[in-house]
Order: structure tokens, then sequence, then C-alpha cells
């Protein structure tokens, strides 16, 4: 029995998705699921977002900040974790310029910032994340992250306030960070305490009672006029309101989803499903009335009144023969 001789509107509702279930399960694909990890999805508290896989190194939050290139800073394929591609900052006044909003300032609140950082030489005192007015006098409530390379704990990661006259807090934790690697940076503030993790493991806290209010005036990523990285960067995220992590976790093995992680279709048209092949939900291997498979990239509910049937993320489907038609998914 093929999947796509089956008009299935020709059913009624209910007695159509049940069908469509009954395909899935017993005679219409063969299913089967890998192990891939998928990065977390962008959510509510996601308020800036650099893939670094577009030429103008766009801002893919909701929150849709305008992002200016400084200097020599470019997207480049020489290195990358995710997407092909990364940042590329060459230590000499490169930089990205974030616009300023509300949701950049973290007040006395949750946060994370992080991102995959990966030094191209020896360097000291670059900047990865700075408030624009840090340092400038008359404005409080700004913060800079910046790292030195050094073998065992010669390298380091810290973070500084400014009370808008002088240095506030400061948060300095030695580890080892070597030029040539690829590390995933995390700095999570809980409370009144800053966490810093390098690779997924705690390497130190500190007290940071700061509220931070800048934010609406902008800020800098990769450096500033002065202090810029040398190397790449990759996968950006700068989270409000939310500790993402309070201990030790595994890095993202993945780019970060813009795509919903729970995806609910209630009743869906075939033009629901063509919709949802665009948006990235399904990746279809030719063309959608005629696939050889298809590959459910989110946790993916089909849902008709009390009755649904959820298809797990990175499932594939493939028909017992010949090519199916992807969007009768529709009930």
């Amino acid at each position: 029995m093929k999947y796509q001789k089956y008009n299935l509107f020709k059913f009624s509702r209910k007695t159509t998705f049940q069908f469509v279930f009954f395909l899935f399960v017993f005679v219409g694909f063969f299913i089967f699921s890998t192990n891939i990890s998928q990065g977390e999805g962008v959510d509510s508290y996601t308020k800036l977002l650099l893939h670094m896989d577009d030429t103008g190194l766009t801002d893919s939050s909701s929150s849709s900040h305008t992002v200016t290139k400084y200097g020599n800073t470019a997207r480049s394929s020489t290195q990358s974790k995710f997407g092909g591609y990364s940042g590329y900052f060459d230590g000499n006044g490169d930089y990205l310029s974030v616009s300023g909003s509300s949701n950049l300032d973290f007040g006395s609140g949750d946060f994370t910032l992080e991102g995959w950082l990966y030094p191209s030489a020896s360097q000291s005192y670059r900047v990865l994340f700075e408030s624009k007015n840090y340092g400038v006098s008359g404005y409080n409530g700004n913060f800079k992250v910046a790292f030195n390379t050094g073998s065992g704990t010669s390298g380091q990661i810290y973070m500084h306030t400014y009370n808008g006259g002088a240095q506030g807090e400061s948060i300095p934790i030695n580890t080892e960070i070597l030029a040539g690697q690829w590390y995933h940076i995390a700095l999570v503030r809980s409370g009144n305490i800053l966490s810093i993790y390098k690779n997924g493991i705690s390497i130190g806290s500190g007290a940071l009672t700061k509220s931070l209010i800048d934010g609406a005036n902008g800020i800098y990523v990769g450096g500033d006029s002065s202090y810029s990285t040398n190397g790449y960067l990759d996968e950006i995220r700068i989270s409000k309101g939310i500790a993402r992590w309070t201990s030790n976790f595994t890095p993202p093995t993945s780019a970060y989803s813009s795509l919903d992680p729970d995806k609910t279709l209630t009743n869906p048209t075939p033009e629901d499903i063509e919709a949802d092949i665009t948006a990235g939900y399904l990746s279809v291997t030719g063309t959608n009335t005629q696939a050889s498979s298809a590959t459910i990239n989110t946790n993916y509910t089909l849902q008709s009144g009390s009755f649904q049937y959820t298809i797990p993320s990175n499932t594939t489907l493939t028909p017992s023969s010949g090519t199916m038609d992807i969007t009768a998914l529709a009930v």
C-alpha cells in the first residue's frame, strides 16, 4: 500500500487524522530517528542572536537590533563552529555595534552572555561584550567582558562594571585560553552572583550586585575601537531575565534555532504544511508532493480535537516505496 494513493480529504476530519496516524505507525512510512543534538530554540528571553552566517552579521532574535560592522569585521568561512561561517575580527579596530534598546538593560535581574570564541593569536585585554558608554564619565550601569589568552592559569576571562566615574565590581577568573581552539564562553548572573563557564564547566564566580542599565545606548560585540578581538566569534547570544545555566552543562552542539521547539498544528491544511516546510520545520528531499524523505526538525504535533500525534524532533520519514506527498499530513 502506498501512502500517496490515498485521498485523505475524502474522509471526515477525525477519520482522516486517525488514518494519518495509522500510516505513520504501521504502513505508510518507515520512521527512524537520529541522535543529532539540536541547539535550543530562540525564546522570549533571547534579546540578541548573531549566527554570523550572513554577510551583514545580523541579529536573528525577535528584537532585530541593527548591527553595524566596524573596521574589517566580516563573515568568514575560514573557521566556523556552526553554519559554515563565523564572524572574523582582525584585532585592529574590528567590532560590531549593536543598536540600543531597553531589552539590553539587565537591571539587577538575571542574564546570560554567551558565544563561541576562537582566538587566532596570543592577545591580552580583548573585548567580547561592552556597553557603549563603558568608562565614559557620567554614565552609570555599564559593563565590559574581556579575555586574555594564556596557558595554564595565565589566561583570563573577566567582567568589570562601571559606576559613572570609576570601575565598580570586577570578577577576574584565571583559566587557560589558547590560540587556535574553539571555546564556549558563558557569563551567567543568577541573583547577585556571576558565574563564568568555559566549555560548560564553571571556572569561577563572584558577586555582581550592580544594576546594569545602560543597554539602551547599545553594546559592542567582539571589541571596541581600542581592544578588538583577534580571531573568530560564532553563535553569540544575549538573554535577559534568565540564568541559562546554574551548574555545569553540555555546550550547544548546533546553532540556536529560531524555530518553535514544540510546534503544534491544529486541523492543518496542505497550505499549513507547505508554510512549515518553507519555514524550516520540515526538510524535504525531492519535491513536497513527490518526496523521497522528510526530516522533522522540531517536536511536531498534529492535532484534531482531542486527538493528537507528536513526531519527535530529528525523525526522518520515508515512504515504503516510491515517493510521498508530505503535504498530505494535513487532517
